[in-house]
């Protein structure tokens, strides 16, 4: 700036060279201009306007708030808003008015009133500020009168040192020390819905702008802090006019101490003791599509109550046998009957109240045979065609006989099964489970009553070996 001097009004001359350099400074919250070949008079009125200088970030005019004379040879323009390394072009110019070097002129002037002309630069962004970049959107679960805020690191850029989550309403705020991690922003007000955001921070880099809110949740009271969050989707097995319903315990909260399991339609309900387990609704309706939702239960309260599980549909009584419960009587024959084979394995392929195979994890098959009045030996094989790699095999296996010529004294139900299992392939497995193949089973059971064991009954008739003869195959879609 001219200082007021002594004589008459220069004339207008050829303008003075603009700075030698222009780059940012102080973190990108300035602009230097240096190397001016003369010294700025400090006469405030004398100062060029503002609107001079225009200083250009991606396009985008940032306003130049004040200008700083204080070092000699130096300007300093201090910004609106900081300029980060984020951005893509800079540059900053001066617009200078009609040259006229006169004392009088609001312009840039050496000491004695001799403009300087107009001139542009290209800002270096390596010389802007650095800013951390913006965290995702934080994870919330809502507690009693509080919530615990999970922030991860930013995806790009320096990791920070630390966060500061602010809460809305109520700008209440907790601090998270380290790259990432979780923290807890007490007294908040129960039944108040909130959304959290983050800013990162870290020496050295301006803060990060605030990141995006996080979903609203709404804060518990401390009286509702001991009720179980809600269960997830039970998993259901049909039975015969019955389901078995094992329920998922909620993946956080208070530990349930029971669950009462409820059927859609007909509202039958079952209860299960304990953090986890199962229970069985019976009197369902044969052929009804069910769904069931459990609700988790301490003595503070329950929870709200699950989604609903899949569909399943109950099955009648008199189609479905099974190992659970006894026979009337012993069966005298068998012929060609059908079994499932299960998907996925370990498990039981039932076939008739009395006969089945039990297939371990490891393939291992073994038949299983149940009788009350009658014991002896069992021969059994099996036999499969099949394909692996598009090639035709076959597999065939023999059970060392099993069984019993004990005579017995008391009767009851028995169990008859061979201590070695047949291994079946994995590709076999696969191709039954699939319905390409099935697997047969023939055997043949030579009987005897088991309190005598003689081949005849009390009555005196004769006991004819029993022929087994099954087929294990794929389940069918609909059971």
């Amino acid at each position: 700036m001219a200082l007021p001097g002594l004589g008459a009004v220069r004339k207008a001359s050829a303008a003075l060279s603009g700075p030698g350099l222009a780059y940012f400074w102080n973190q990108g919250t300035q602009v230097a201009l240096q190397g001016f070949p003369y010294s700025f008079a400090a006469a405030t009125a004398q100062q060029p306007p503002l609107s001079a200088f225009n200083v250009q970030v991606d396009g985008v005019r940032i306003d130049v708030v004040s200008l700083d004379f204080s070092l000699n040879l130096y300007l300093y323009l201090t910004l609106a808003s900081p300029v980060y390394q984020t951005s893509t072009t800079a540059s900053v110019t001066y617009t200078a008015p009609t040259l006229d070097n006169s004392l009088n002129n609001a312009a840039l002037q050496d000491g004695i009133g001799r403009d300087t002309g107009s001139f542009s630069f290209t800002l270096d962004l390596a010389t802007a500020g650095q800013r951390l970049s913006a965290t995702p959107v934080p994870t919330v679960v809502a507690g009693p009168e509080s919530a615990t805020i999970t922030v991860a690191q930013p995806t790009s850029g320096s990791a920070p040192r630390s966060y500061v989550v602010t809460a809305t309403p109520g700008g209440k705020t907790c601090t998270i020390t380290g790259a990432s991690g979780s923290c807890v922003i007490s007294e908040l007000t129960a039944g108040a819905a909130y959304t959290f955001s983050v800013v990162a921070k870290r020496n050295g880099f301006a803060d990060s702008a605030v990141s995006p809110a996080s979903a609203a949740v709404t804060v518990l009271s401390a009286a509702n802090a001991a009720i179980p969050n809600a269960p997830g989707a039970a998993t259901v097995v049909a039975g015969p006019e019955s389901a078995t319903v094992t329920v998922t315990p909620p993946s956080s909260g208070p530990s349930p101490t029971s669950y009462t399991v409820t059927a859609s339609p007909g509202g039958k309900t079952c209860t299960v003791t304990g953090s986890s387990g199962s229970c069985i609704i019976t009197g369902l309706t044969a052929g009804t599509a069910y769904t069931f939702t459990t609700v988790a239960n301490t003595s503070a309260g329950s929870s709200s109550a699950s989604t609903a599980s899949a569909s399943v549909t109950a099955l009648s009584k008199k189609k479905v046998p099974t190992w659970d419960t006894e026979p009337e009587t012993d069966s005298e024959f068998d012929t060609n009957t059908e079994g499932y084979f299960p998907n996925p394995i370990p498990g039981n392929s039932i076939i008739t109240d009395e006969f089945g195979f039990v297939i371990d994890a490891k393939g291992g098959i073994k038949p299983k045979l149940r009788a009350k009045n009658y014991s002896g030996k069992i021969k059994m094989s099996i036999s499969a065609t099949y394909k692996d790699a598009g090639k035709s095999k076959k597999y065939s296996c023999k059970f060392k006989p099993f069984g019993s010529t004990k005579k017995v004294t008391s009767v009851k139900w028995r169990w008859y099964t061979p201590k070695k299992a047949c291994i079946l392939p994995k590709t076999l497995i696969t191709a039954v489970q699939k319905g390409e193949t099935t697997i047969s089973a023939k055997g043949k059971w030579t009987r005897q009553w088991l309190t005598s064991g003689k081949k005849a009954r009390p009555d005196a008739t004769k006991i004819a070996p029993r022929t087994l003869k099954y087929t294990l195959r794929a389940r069918p879609a609909v059971a």
